[in-house]
């Protein structure tokens, strides 16, 4: 069936009309489309070659050292326990293998009371609130955990929290971290 003996002429050069306008519009969109596209990727190459130098500037920077913190003096009222644990813990860790990536103490001590009674006759002691993270391999670590039970280590613990944090060769890379006070003679006053 032929499209003459449907419409009219009139109705069909209308028709030959509308299906040129539609192919105009048609081609203007994906002419659009294509533009946007090439404006798109242009901009994605240039944000890839961007991330590319940045990285390059990234790698070449040296390795990141944290800050070395400054040693507690041993006439405030805190630096002699403190300082002995601090240097205690991080030569324990580093004869392990294992590192103390953060170790902070309370500015000032506290009149000792023990977790485990609910009344202490320890009136001639103080106690420091300390929070220490240290990572490395499992064994490495939990050695380093075991050095605190040492009796030159005069701590009562608060709270341990060892998580995994990545595979490495046979075992676990884990960090700890671990919340304890530090008892001490009271000093006078």
């Amino acid at each position: 069936m032929r499209l003459d003996n449907l419409f009219g002429d009139a109705q069909l050069a209308r028709l030959k009309q509308i299906l040129v306008f539609i192919a105009i519009v048609d081609g203007v969109s994906l002419a659009a489309l294509g533009l946007a596209s090439g404006s798109l990727s242009a901009e994605s190459a240039r944000v890839h070659s961007e991330l590319g130098t940045k990285r390059k500037a990234l790698t070449a920077l040296p390795p990141f050292q944290p800050p070395k913190q400054l040693p507690i003096s041993d006439d405030s009222p805190q630096g002699n326990a403190v300082t002995r644990v601090q240097i205690g813990l991080s030569q324990s860790a580093r004869k392990h293998g294992a590192k103390v990536q953060e170790f902070q103490s309370s500015p000032d001590p506290t009149p000792y009371v023990s977790t485990f009674q609910a009344k202490t006759d320890a009136s001639g002691w103080d106690q420091i609130s300390v929070k220490v993270t240290i990572t490395g391999g499992m064994r490495a670590v939990m050695s380093t955990l075991a050095d605190l039970s040492k009796p030159n280590f005069p701590i009562e613990p608060d709270t341990l929290e060892v998580s995994r944090t990545s595979i490495v060769g046979t075992g676990s890379a884990v960090t700890s971290t671990l919340t304890f006070r530090i008892l001490q003679p009271r000093s006078p006053k």
